[in-house]
């Protein structure tokens, strides 16, 4: 192998597809048959980016391409409540509070239950006993929460929930709740409107 190995191109788009970053690095030769390339950014407002990462086919390796999250917080955005009701499908109820850690800001604490109500025979339960981040990005009213649950009573199971605080006239906050199993397939998703209860971002 050569000393140069071509390039990578690393691309970062927000939750909404818009572009916010794309910068490219050269492949160089760290020891025999091993390419490394390093790139790097300016600092990212907290939001949650997905990253695409591409090289080009040439004479040492097939084209390729790699999609990563890229978790950007701030725990000083402040924190969310909220509570309420989702009567889109079938009743469905909800409390939370998540908020930065004083000890760990990087690491949010709180609670989460969520309770779908639709088969009054057998209900459906989420219930968080982790928290992994918390995203409340700059002028927008949405945050961001994901960390690991109980579901059903059952562990193994991660949570990620979007919620938008539209204040205290029309339209109504919106609350989306999606639960993955370990192997990170969608076992559960439920949104919609919130009645009888609202959301709250405190910045």
């Amino acid at each position: 192998m050569a000393a140069d190995q071509g390039s990578i191109n690393d691309i970062r788009y927000d939750p909404a597809g818009a572009l916010v970053s794309e910068v490219s690095a050269p492949i160089a030769e760290v020891s025999p048959g091993v390419g490394e390339a390093e790139v790097t950014t300016d600092p990212l407002p907290a939001n949650i980016y997905t990253g695409k990462t591409h090289f080009a086919d040439n004479g040492y390796y097939q084209a390729a391409s790699v999609e990563t999250q890229l978790v950007v917080y701030d725990p000083d955005r402040g924190f969310v409540t909220g509570g309420g009701f989702l009567c889109g499908g079938g009743l469905k109820t909800f409390g939370f509070c998540v908020k930065p850690s004083a000890c760990e800001p990087w690491l949010p604490k709180g609670n989460l239950l969520f309770v779908d109500l639709s088969s009054l025979r057998k209900p459906l339960t989420v219930k968080a006993t982790k928290f992994a981040w918390l995203v409340i990005p700059a002028d927008q009213d949405i945050a961001y929460v994901a960390g690991v649950c109980k579901y059903n009573g059952n562990e193994g199971y991660s949570f990620y929930l979007t919620v938008e605080d539209k204040g205290w006239l029309w339209p109504q906050d919106t609350f989306r709740i999606t639960v993955k199993d370990s192997t990170n397939q969608i076992v559960y998703d439920s949104q919609g409107t919130v009645t009888c209860g609202g959301l709250l971002i405190h910045y």
